[in-house]
């Protein structure tokens, strides 16, 4: 079954970059949304999480910290808070409203009153837009399929809290853009990025996360697999398209995005699935990591 055309029919672009874009780029075009969350490089790299059912192919750099690589590379000024004092953070996020949105984030989803079942987020992180509070009251934009929803000021403290999520440098994290910018990249930036992305493939091979997958102990890993291939499949279809005139690069990338079709294929029809596989793509990873170097001048 060729599932190249539709096997991930979902978001391209994850919640930590919609957020950034609801907030301070409305209107770009698709490939900047592309350029951007590729900038993060959040979607190089894979670690292995045991225990954890949502985490078992998960990105190996925190989305809280690529968020500072793509403003990094596109010379975004802005401003962070977090692990501050409840109340300095509320009365911060009201000083910066009166310039602009406020992104805040990681944050505990299953925490957001307003979602079908916030139980089924249950330890998943997430980003929001604020663009308002007053009288108590927090308004906020959802790339959830919230167009804008008010929430009472107690239940997002639960949410910004971020205590039951490992995603993060701390609680109550929120950063605003000072100065917005093109979303483009300079030549010297570009190859920058591709130092981001080897770093981030290298540290991650070391943890062999695929490897850890063919000796795994728990007894979820089907589950697991049918959350994070969709997943992983979304990362891919980000590297494919930037790097769409890369043939050597190309190759691996839809070769990868094969063998984790055929495996979520096999899993949606209850077939066995090949955990060998993982070895091919773990295999795949570091030639990858190879090509990505060669670009390196």
């Amino acid at each position: 079954m060729n599932f190249l055309n539709n096997i991930y029919q979902g978001k391209i672009t994850s919640c930590h970059t919609q957020a950034i874009f609801n907030a301070y780029f409305q209107g770009s075009s698709y490939a900047d949304y592309i350029l951007f969350e590729i900038l993060t490089t959040n979607p190089f790299g894979v670690q292995y999480i045991p225990n954890d059912p949502n985490r078992v192919l998960d990105s190996y750099l925190d989305f809280d910290l690529s968020l500072d690589r793509a403003f990094e590379l596109l010379d975004i000024e802005y401003r962070i808070s977090f692990d501050k004092d409840i109340d300095y953070s509320l009365n911060l996020l009201k000083q910066w409203l009166k310039q602009d949105n406020v992104v805040v984030g990681p944050l505990n989803m299953e925490k957001l009153p307003y979602l079908y079942y916030p139980q089924l987020y249950n330890a998943l992180d997430h980003y929001l837009v604020v663009c308002k509070y007053e009288n108590k009251t927090i308004s906020l934009l959802d790339s959830e399929g919230i167009a804008y929803i008010e929430i009472d000021e107690e239940k997002f403290i639960q949410a910004w809290k971020a205590d039951k999520i490992i995603e993060g440098r701390g609680q109550y994290i929120m950063r605003q853009i000072l100065k917005k910018e093109r979303i483009e990249i300079s030549k010297d930036k570009l190859q920058k990025l591709y130092l981001f992305i080897i770093e981030n493939l290298s540290k991650a091979q070391q943890q062999s996360a695929y490897k850890k997958i063919i000796n795994r102990e728990d007894n979820y890993i089907l589950n697991s697999l049918t959350y994070a291939i969709p997943n992983r499949l979304q990362k891919l279809f980000i590297q494919r398209n930037f790097f769409k005139n890369k043939k050597n690069i190309l190759f691996l990338l839809d070769r990868q995005i094969v063998l984790f079709s055929d495996m979520l294929s096999n899993i949606f029809e209850n077939k066995d699935i090949d955990f060998n596989k993982f070895n091919e793509i773990d295999k795949i990873e570091n030639t990858l990591l190879i090509e990505i170097k060669k670009l390196v001048k």
